[in-house]
């Protein structure tokens, strides 16, 4: 969530959603804008609730969606904690 320093903004609360796919290898970064702390707050707790609110649009430019090249027919694997 961030706040933006233009003390004029018509919608000076904002949040950044990030969303993978790892089975697609898509990569999607949207943003939504809020009048209020305590609207950006709301919609927050109930996406993270797992409930499907949409993100209101913060400005009318489109945002860029990119795509992870694929490497190899499989992601890396994981690894542990280094010893």
């Amino acid at each position: 969530m961030l706040r933006s320093l233009d003390e004029k903004a018509a919608l000076p609360f904002h949040v950044l959603l990030e969303e993978v796919d790892s089975t697609a290898w898509t990569h999607t970064l949207r943003e939504g804008g809020f009048q209020t702390f305590e609207a950006a707050t709301q919609w927050w707790e109930a996406h993270w609730n797992g409930e499907k609110p949409p993100l209101p649009t913060a400005s009318p430019v489109t945002r860029l969606v990119t795509a992870i090249p694929r490497l190899s027919a499989r992601p890396a694997p994981l690894r542990g904690p280094s010893r």
